[in-house]
């Protein structure tokens, strides 16, 4: 739940973001760090 507030806190899908961290986790093995809060330069 934590990790779906700080999406949310930070402008993000939350859903989206985790199920591309899982598909990415699955073919590299690895888990790509949480993006950071979006700005309005982007």
């Amino acid at each position: 739940m934590a990790i779906m507030r700080t999406l949310k806190m930070r402008g993000h899908n939350p859903v989206q973001i985790l199920v591309e961290a899982s598909k990415s986790y699955v073919c590299s093995g690895q888990l790509s760090p949480l993006p950071t809060k979006i700005t309005a330069n982007g």
